[in-house]
């Protein structure tokens, strides 16, 4: 469950990213967005999975000492 958190907290931190950027580009559009979004959320499910960040370890610490 915390990694599902971090996978959502990751993806819209890329979107945040993504929208950041100075320009479009020459091939952007609706169909490239909607490949950009689909990309990024596999990414953050795969990095959360793997802890970079360890947002869901630090979370579940959490949670663990709060239930004491």
């Amino acid at each position: 469950m915390a990694a599902d958190f971090e996978a959502i907290f990751v993806r819209q931190m890329l979107k945040t990213m993504r929208t950041s950027s100075l320009g479009e580009g020459l091939f952007d559009g609706q169909g490239t967005e909607q490949f950009r979004d689909m990309q990024d959320a596999k990414v953050a499910e795969s990095m959360a999975q793997q802890g970079v960040f360890g947002i869901a370890q630090l979370l579940s610490r959490h949670v663990e000492n709060k239930d004491v």
